[in-house]
């Protein structure tokens, strides 16, 4: 028998506290970035009108960025533009590389560098296609050698 005003050994506090719509909306970003409004009431589970109170005082804190209509974490401009340099380089190395490669050059998983990775494939019009189960970056269009260089062919 249990003293009375003694709560019961499976009694947790951690189990009735929840995140902060602050902290689901940083867990969600980590998970995936950048995201649209809509994206992120969905991944964050936050109510839409948390989410529109809540977006703005992230964004002029700092914690957040706005990228067009999607939102990131601070960080990601940083991790994005080192991404870049690295895929660029790459790139110009050899007519197309792994993800391997790339994860190697920049010293991050590829679920940490995965969605800016397929954001810069679209500007700078790369895609990935799977050979013998690898995944490799290559041109969508081939580079044509002489453009430009000499004028124009007649």
């Amino acid at each position: 028998m249990e003293k009375p005003g003694r709560k019961p050994k499976n009694h947790s506090l951690y189990k009735k506290r929840k995140l902060s719509s602050e902290a689901r909306i940083i867990k969600a970003l980590r998970e995936k970035q950048p995201q649209s409004f809509n994206e992120l009431l969905q991944s964050s589970n936050v109510s839409k009108s948390q989410l529109y109170n809540v977006l703005p005082i992230m964004v002029e804190s700092g914690l957040l960025k706005c990228i067009g209509k999607s939102y990131a974490l601070w960080v990601f401009e940083d991790l994005e533009k080192i991404v870049e340099e690295s895929l660029m380089r790459l790139m110009e190395e050899k007519y197309s590389i792994t993800i391997e490669n790339l994860t190697n050059d920049v010293g991050k998983p590829w679920k940490d560098i995965e969605s800016v990775t397929y954001a810069l494939l679209k500007r700078h019009e790369l895609k990935i296609e799977y050979l013998n189960n690898v995944l490799f970056i290559r041109r969508a269009k081939p580079i044509d050698a002489f453009k430009g260089t000499f004028g124009p062919l007649r």
